[in-house]
């Protein structure tokens, strides 16, 4: 058991990575078009963005499950590693960066 759950832990942790990376050239070559005022390949960044979404939804619910499997109930003691600090601080990054501020701002938007 603890050696599949190693696996998984590493599993979130590369795929969490690389949906900081996916994020990271998205905005980049958002940014790019808007300066150099391209419009020519909608369709690719169409496409980036559907599967940068896709990616996003993948890893919330790793993330989502692993806290499953590390709380779930019963009559042992917890106990938490560097390995789910990090994902448990990139969890909170994670949340933060795609809070819905407006509707803290004004909820009857």
């Amino acid at each position: 058991m603890i050696l599949s759950y190693d696996y998984f832990l590493l599993f979130v942790i590369i795929l969490k990575i690389t949906y900081f990376i996916s994020e990271f050239l998205l905005l980049r070559y958002k940014r790019l078009k808007i300066i150099n005022h391209q419009n020519k390949d909608n369709k690719l960044l169409t496409k980036w963005s559907i599967i940068n979404e896709d990616l996003l939804i993948m890893t919330e619910f790793c993330m989502f499950l692993l806290l499953c499997i590390i709380f779930r109930p019963g009559d042992r003691t917890i106990v938490i590693n560097r390995n789910e600090k990090l994902i448990f601080f990139a969890l909170g990054i994670l949340g933060l960066t795609n809070l819905k501020y407006k509707l803290l701002v004004n909820p009857f938007l």
